[in-house]
């Protein structure tokens, strides 16, 4: 059903949570008045209708918190007077008065009249009757908050508390931490890579429940009819990384996950609507200061519940809704790509633009494949229940179940068929020594047992870790992670330093795609874009471009503080994309999965209009993509148990 466009899974993915309610802010680490952020609690799926890339609800209020504002434009300088006053100048005095008006101006604009309006230097850097400098308080304040989530083992306390994370404290702590993650110290740094960490597994787990839930909706009464649907689409899941991978494999718990989720949205998601739009409540009642994001924040939810549920006062305060916020910034960002080639039939009731757009956003598409057949068999024997070694293991599965399995991988379809068994030989040792180079590779790239990754202060993390390590160490992480010992911390670490390096690639293609619609890209070739982003001319439609989108989240704002370097940025970006490009295009183009597709033709629509199409790889690889027509031959599945 192509009317539905996959929104649901910007909507939903956050539902699925094990628990009951949000951790408070305290009050002063609070940018809502008290009790008004929290009155989520009572509904929890509140939280899930801001998309993180543009805009927390904490990031959407945060002009009138004046230290949190302050600590965004002063970054480290916030904690020495003479630093403050000299960046206070530069910005008020050198970068305000050649912006055109903005979302980014505005909120500007507030930083230098407050600093105007008080002696903010000053005040920031003093100590206070406590003994602490505002700063300081601040930091000892998110550590503490941070600090709740935890136990002494490394464990969520959540659980023991019976409190539920959401994507609302996901969102809030994380642009705290981004905010103040070069102004407070390492073990608030520790912490915050902690519960990076914990929300990225989150939201991982909940992206997956929610496709899977799109995809055998109609299937749900019968187990057995949702995992037979499932396994024939499972072929084209396992492109979309490890978590499908994963899904896959487990078909009979997903499916049953599944049905228990859908039990539960509609109710929900109406009781929410009807609140949101109740007479004491002109707006969702998360959000203490009405702005365009938080009113049209529940245009998902409406998209949802008009399509699958449907009670007719509801549906029409959506419809009410929809006019009210058509053209909104919430509704800017799709990618209107429909998909998808050989999956086309797989995927025929969903639009995946969607599903890929909330990926690209918060930094989770990376170009998977499907895992290889080392990888897949090691991860699929280390999960059986048997007491047996790997080969043993490996034996039994080979023998047993390997025709049941090989539908949804080639390599696997292929191997099974030979009857082989040449695969299970060494496979113990084979392993361990996988494990070992893995764990020496993370450490080499600076990853740690002990504190936070130290590129995760860099604004350049693709300095330090290109996409290409990210798919590879990623996948080694989940597929080995029932076999290796001592990896589980550094592989947290790594997944969070390779989100924050796709957040910061979304960002800048976001810019990029923006700012490209003003220059004369002819102009430019692969030796000389330092040199034209930097050109004046060009520089005041970055600042243009600023205006527009650095207030879209509290990376982008950042970095528009200074233009300059901005160009810089940008240059570094689209080389170092232009270099991934011609290095992988050539071997994804014999057989690219789902979310290959999806990543490198957003790749490559940002990057050919400068450096052209190599070889013609780009449009060889939409060919594939969308025209390619493969023929279904995998047999008629049986379902087991």
């Amino acid at each position: 059903m192509k009317a539905f466009v996959l929104t649901i899974l910007s909507i939903i993915s956050y539902v699925f949570s094990k628990g009951i309610r949000i951790l408070e802010l305290k009050e002063n680490l609070n940018l809502c008045k008290s009790g008004d952020c929290n009155s989520s609690a009572e509904y929890p799926l509140l939280n899930v209708l801001s998309k993180r890339s543009l805009f927390s609800s904490l990031w959407s209020n945060i002009r009138h918190d004046p230290l949190v504002l302050s600590a965004l434009n002063l970054d480290a300088s916030i904690k020495n007077e003479e630093e403050c006053l000299l960046l206070v100048r530069e910005l008020c005095e050198g970068l305000l008065p050649k912006l055109p008006r903005g979302g980014f101006t505005s909120l500007l604009k507030t930083f230098c009249e407050l600093a105007e309006a008080d002696d903010l230097c000053t005040r920031l850097t003093k100590l206070k009757k406590s003994g602490f400098t505002p700063v300081q308080r601040k930091c000892n304040d998110l550590k503490n908050e941070l600090s709740m989530f935890f136990g002494s083992n490394d464990e969520l306390l959540l659980e023991s508390r019976n409190k539920k994370l959401t994507i609302g404290d996901c969102e809030n702590y994380d642009t705290l931490c981004n905010i103040f993650h070069r102004i407070c110290g390492d073990s608030t740094r520790d912490l915050c890579t902690r519960f990076k960490s914990m929300c990225y597994s989150k939201q991982r787990e909940d992206l997956k429940k929610a496709l899977v839930l799109t995809l055998v909706k109609d299937t749900l009464q019968s187990r057995e009819e949702c995992v037979t649907s499932l396994l024939t689409k499972c072929h084209c899941l396992v492109g979309l990384g490890p978590d499908m991978v994963e899904a896959c494999l487990q078909v009979w718990g997903t499916c049953k996950t599944a049905a228990h989720t859908s039990n539960e949205i509609c109710p929900q998601f109406g009781s929410l609507i009807e609140r949101s739009f109740s007479r004491n409540s002109k707006y969702p009642s998360g959000y203490m200061y009405e702005t365009l994001e938080s009113r049209c924040s529940l245009t998902s939810t409406c998209n949802y519940y008009t399509h699958f549920c449907g009670e007719s006062e509801i549906t029409d305060l959506c419809n009410k809704l929809e006019q009210g916020c058509a053209g909104s910034i919430s509704n800017m960002y799709s990618t209107g790509i429909h998909l998808l080639g050989q999956c086309a039939h797989e995927f025929r009731e969903v639009d995946l633009s969607a599903f890929f757009s909330r990926e690209r956003e918060s930094g989770g598409l990376f170009p998977y494949k499907p895992p290889y057949l080392f990888l897949l068999i090691t991860f699929i024997t280390s999960s059986m229940a048997h007491s047996t070694n790997l080969k043993g293991r490996c034996e039994i599965f080979l023998e047993q179940h390997c025709d049941y399995y090989k539908s949804m991988f080639f390599n696997l379809d292929g191997y099974c068929s030979t009857r082989q068994t040449d695969e299970c030989s060494n496979l113990d040792a084979k392993a361990h020594k996988t494990c070992t180079r893995l764990k020496d590779r993370l450490e080499d790239l600076g990853f740690s047992e002990n504190g936070s990754p130290i590129m995760l202060l860099s604004n350049r993390i693709d300095s330090h870790v290109t996409v290409a390590q990210c798919v590879a160490l990623i996948q080694e992480c989940v597929y080995l992670s029932h076999v290796c010992s001592g990896i589980r911390h550094l592989c947290e670490e790594l997944k969070v330093v390779c989100q924050e390096l796709g957040v910061q690639k979304y960002s800048l293609g976001l810019f990029w795609k923006e700012l490209k619609k003003s220059l004369l890209l002819d102009t430019f070739s692969a030796s000389n874009i330092k040199h034209q982003l930097s050109h004046e001319s060009n520089l005041h439609h970055i600042l243009t471009v600023c205006a527009e989108l650095g207030g879209f989240n509290e990376i982008l704002y950042r970095w528009c503080l200074y233009p300059p370097k901005f160009a810089e940025r940008l240059d570094h970006y689209l080389s170092l994309g232009y270099k991934g490009l011609i290095q992988d295009l050539p071997e994804v183009t014999q057989k690219p999965s789902v979310s290959e597709c999806m990543y490198y033709t957003e790749e490559c629509d940002l990057l050919i209009a400068v450096f052209g199409d190599p070889n013609g790889l780009c449009e060889k690889l939409k060919d594939l993509c969308y025209k390619y027509d493969l023929k279904n031959d995998f047999e008629e599945l049986e379902s087991i148990k």
